[in-house]
């Protein structure tokens, strides 16, 4: 369990041991960079749980150690390679991800722009858990924090420049590139060439011990984003652009999709409920 210190807390504690005023200012600014550091930390485990799946009383723990491992890392100068106990890399990439989906945002212009107070689901647990609370800017702060350590982690393994990247898998035998779908998937820079230097995020993270709930508006938000970059970038050439167009369809049909289908399953059970005797 990762205690998460407030500025509210702490001066009521002082005041309770009749240290009040510009003394109690002094001493509250003074412990501000411990109670940043412990939103960091909470945020990383929050970020730790995107590839954790199971049961919460394994993977919750199994979070906050690999969260504490990094923080410890990063704490020492993020030197050196990232500890085994940590997370691997393809865990490091998933969770640096699902924070910068988060950070990036929706709602807003389009439902891209990212001005919306809602965060990814992952993080609706730290601190009041929405952007524009009273809390919001801190656990923002720390947040991007947390995507940089993240970051330098993977960079530690040859993995840097992480990125978005629409890309479609390699075809198995029998099948064509036409028949793969689209993914947003994190890409990066690497010397070893043996490596494919990329993989597919999660279309399904939500907090551990809750029920899992689809991230893709996060994902379409992202990606408007990227069609609109490269959009705008080169309106000639459009090449760049024309992956995320088709990414982005996908992902839109794959939302209707889902919301029918979530419609019907109320319309159902409103109908049961009716002919209840």
């Amino acid at each position: 369990m990762i205690e998460i210190p407030t500025r509210k807390a702490a001066a009521a504690t002082l005041e309770k041991a009749g240290i009040t005023g510009l003394a109690a200012d002094l001493l509250l600014r003074e412990s501000a960079p411990a109670r940043h550091a412990a939103r960091v930390l909470a945020t990383l485990a929050a970020a730790c749980l995107a590839d954790l799946d199971g049961d919460p009383d394994f993977a919750v723990p199994a979070a906050e150690g690999a969260a504490r491992a990094l923080m410890a890392w990063a704490t020492a100068g993020g030197l050196g390679p990232v500890p085994d106990h940590a997370l691997s890399e393809n865990d490091l990439c998933e969770a640096w991800a699902m924070l910068s989906l988060d950070l990036g945002g929706v709602g807003g212009h389009g439902g891209y722009s990212g001005d919306g107070t809602a965060r990814h689901p992952l993080f609706t647990r730290v601190g009041k858990g929405r952007k524009h609370a009273s809390d919001g800017g801190a656990w923002l702060s720390a947040a991007k924090e947390a995507q940089g350590i993240l970051a330098g982690a993977l960079a530690t393994l040859d993995r840097t420049n992480v990125r978005f990247a629409a890309r479609r898998p390699t075809p198995l035998p029998g099948e064509t590139i036409e028949d793969q779908a689209w993914l947003l998937v994190v890409a990066w820079d690497t010397t070893n060439p043996d490596v494919e230097p990329w993989s597919g995020v999660s279309r399904n993270r939500g907090p551990g011990a809750a029920p899992r709930r689809l991230d893709l508006a996060w994902q379409q938000a992202e990606v408007a984003r990227q069609l609109l970059a490269a959009a705008t970038a080169d309106p000639v050439n459009l090449a760049v652009a024309a992956p995320w167009a088709k990414l982005y369809n996908e992902l839109t049909s794959e939302i209707f999709a889902a919301q029918a289908k979530a419609d019907a399953a109320d319309a159902a059970s409103y109908a049961a409920v009716e002919v209840a005797p």
